[in-house]
């Protein structure tokens, strides 16, 4: 096979980088408890900076000790770069509410390795940037070192940005969109995947995603694995989706219904209607138009409408008990109308222990912990933007287990097994997916990132671990900072620091839904039912970075290793080859979820 044995697959997860749930311990108390033991450390806690404690010296001092800061980075399948917020947005390091909800602050001051970079030349992706915004933002490079092994896991330069220290954007926790929190990109054009591949620390740029579960009852560490995915995840056959570069994961809503008591009522006006969602662990609910949530209030007649919170409110008792099913189909081939999709549906069920939660935030200790017991609140939340496409975030997440293989332009959903997981990984069955060149040297061993990329103490960054600390995000949609489609320019700029337009725990409530109506989408590709839809741009843009700099792997077209596998039977999830670094010769061979297709 046109592999090299020596790329690995990076497990991102304290020892694959783990995905802590919420409930397990509070954002500064958890982060600080990683210290360096990065085998122990939830997902997508990664540090920069420098603070009073540590377990490593700094390289310009070394008898003196140092720590970076830590950050709490959510993933983002629309967002291309790693965004974290500016110290100054919660006017002082000791405002531990603020840093909890904003994932972490950064204060280039504390790093000797930071360099501010003109965005004409900062090799970040284009593709989620503004050219007309691009002043909005500090755009600067750090020193980055991650996982077990810092040494050898690490980027010289790794490319990020933050909001200006006085151009800070409104209410910028009021929603759930990629670059009001520290953002870990996995978009088409992540710089994240492009630089592990680049550095040869990553077999290709496919990953693996289980989000894990921030509920109250049965709170789950989850998993995201760069440069293949985990089988034990995988409860059954996966379904393959096309992607698009304007909503890599993207899917058609054809049905959605609420249940509860026996009775199953459908939240679409009529049965032919469907929806554009896009698929974002970023988001803490499920975002919908409010024709829909209008439906759902008709169907859960205890529900509260609650204006400032802008989610249902339950009573506790009697305990809520509805359910949500959803089914997808796809657009059909990207530039396709969606009148003859591939996908004829997949169906998935939201329990009640994912939609349900009671009120939680981060007190003035930093500690994450349920503000309101007197009531549930249901992760759905109203669309506000004016293009109506929904979002399925987080609790569709918890049920679904996530493929992506950007090169491909696909990705993949299957049902996910649940069941807790060893915390370090161990159990992990990773099946590796290589895009690589015969011959490619090979710059590092199998490595398992348990640390982030962002930031540097003294030269190089330690990073502790990149800390996925799912935790519940207020959703207040009545102002907005980024869009969602083609840019993350903000939309709103307030000289106050996010310190001082942070919304209290208070809440107005009413009875009656009053939610604004969605204005029809920019003319674009029209689907066959009238939707518009952005049309696909004609390949993946790339990285701004210099020759010395370029892999020979980036842009690889797949024809070699299709005609590889097709000659060897491979297959991957759906019997579409995509270049396995292993060939399989017979169905007892294939994964468990991919022996359930016919092998012809």
């Amino acid at each position: 096979m046109m592999t090299d044995p020596n790329l690995g697959t990076l497990l991102v997860q304290g020892l694959c980088c783990q995905i802590h749930a919420t409930s397990d311990f509070a954002f500064w108390e958890g982060i600080r408890s990683c210290k360096w033991l990065a085998q122990t450390v939830p997902y997508h806690c990664f540090c920069l900076g420098q603070t009073t404690q540590s377990l490593r010296p700094a390289a310009s001092s070394p008898g003196a000790y140092h720590s970076p800061s830590p950050f709490s980075l959510t993933p983002s399948t629309l967002s291309n770069n790693l965004f974290i917020n500016n110290a100054a947005e919660c006017g002082a390091a000791t405002n531990s509410s603020c840093i909890g909800q904003l994932g972490g602050i950064y204060a280039s001051a504390t790093s000797t390795s930071f360099a501010e970079v003109d965005y004409a030349v900062w090799t970040g992706s284009r593709e989620s940037i503004d050219l007309a915004s691009a002043s909005s933002y500090i755009f600067f490079d750090d020193a980055a070192a991650f996982g077990l092994k810092p040494a050898a896991n690490k980027f010289p330069t790794f490319p990020m940005y933050t909001n200006g220290s006085t151009d800070t954007s409104a209410d910028a926790f009021a929603m759930d969109e990629p670059s009001y929190r520290a953002t870990l990109p996995l978009g088409m054009d992540s710089s994240f995947l492009n630089f592990l591949v680049d550095s040869g620390q990553a077999s290709s740029r496919t990953y693996g995603l289980w989000a894990g579960s921030e509920s109250e009852e049965t709170p789950q560490d989850g998993l995201l694995i760069v440069g293949g995915y985990d089988e034990s995840r995988i409860k059954s056959a996966a379904t393959t989706f096309p992607m698009f570069s304007d909503c890599p994961t993207c899917a058609i809503l054809t049905a959605i219904t609420y249940d509860v008591g026996g009775k199953s009522t459908t939240l679409f006006a009529d049965a032919a209607d469907t929806l554009i969602v896009h698929l974002d662990p970023f988001s803490s609910d499920l975002k919908l138009p409010a024709a829909m949530l209008q439906a759902l209030a008709a169907a859960e007649k205890t529900a509260v409408w609650n204006e400032t919170s802008r989610h249902f409110e339950l009573p506790t008792t009697p305990a809520p008990a509805g359910t949500i099913t959803i089914t997808l189909s796809d657009l059909g081939k990207p530039g396709g109308d969606a009148s003859k999709p591939s996908v004829a549906s997949y169906k998935s069920v939201i329990p009640v222990t994912e939609l349900y939660s009671r009120p939680r935030a981060y007190n003035a200790a930093g500690v994450f912990e349920v503000n309101n017991a007197t009531v549930y609140n249901m992760a759905v939340t109203n669309q506000t933007d004016s293009i109506t496409i929904g979002t399925l975030g987080l609790p569709f997440f918890t049920q679904n287990y996530l493929v992506v293989d950007p090169d491909a332009k696909t990705f993949q959903l299957a049902p996910a097994v649940v069941a807790p997981a060893d915390p370090k990984g161990a159990d992990a069955k990773v099946k590796k997916v290589c895009h690589v060149l015969p011959g490619t040297k090979a710059q590092s061993q199998i490595a398992a990132l348990a640390g982030g990329i962002a930031g540097a103490v003294v030269g190089t960054l330690l990073l502790v671990a990149l800390f996925l600390f799912l935790r519940k995000r207020k959703s207040n949609a009545t102002k907005t900072r980024h869009s969602r489609g083609d840019s993350d320019a903000p939309t709103a700029t307030s000289q106050k620091p996010i310190v001082d337009r942070m919304t209290t725990n208070e809440s107005s409530e009413s009875k009656s839904l009053d939610l604004p109506r969605q204005a029809p989408p920019p003319p674009a590709m029209v689907l066959s039912d009238g939707t518009a839809f952005p049309s696909p741009r004609s390949g993946r843009v790339k990285s701004m970075r210099s020759d010395k700099d370029k892999d020979p792997r980036r842009g690889l077209v797949q024809d070699g290793f299709r005609k590889t596998d097709e000659e060897n039977d491979g297959r991957l999830l759906d019997e579409r080859p995509m270049g396995l670094c292993e060939t399989i010769h017979s169905r007892g061979t294939l994964p468990r979820l991919a022996a359930e297709h016919a092998v012809g």
